[in-house]
């Protein structure tokens, strides 16, 4: 009997402990998805990437965003070349 009793103890204290943490993940996962927000709404994506930026992350964002502004750069002084000649420089 007092086998019995001791295993019935333990079967508590497991399904407790599952419970718990199962209760510390779900509030781990909300915490995340409240500090992983999205870097931008949905009308803003839209319009960014129809400028041929890729927003697949923050990273990408930034990197694309730096590419993009280099070939203005570029295309802007190809332009100022082209009304001034290659004396410019």
């Amino acid at each position: 009997m007092a086998y019995a009793k001791n295993c019935r103890g333990s079967f508590l204290t497991l399904l407790e402990l599952i419970i718990v943490l199962a209760i510390i993940l779900f509030l781990v996962q909300k915490g995340l998805q409240s500090y992983f927000k999205p870097v931008m709404n949905q009308q803003t994506r839209d319009t960014v990437e129809g400028a041929g930026i890729n927003t697949a992350n923050y990273r990408s964002v930034v990197s694309s965003t730096r590419e993009k502004v280099q070939d203005i750069v570029n295309k802007r002084r190809s332009d100022i070349d082209a009304v001034f000649g290659n004396n410019s420089r």
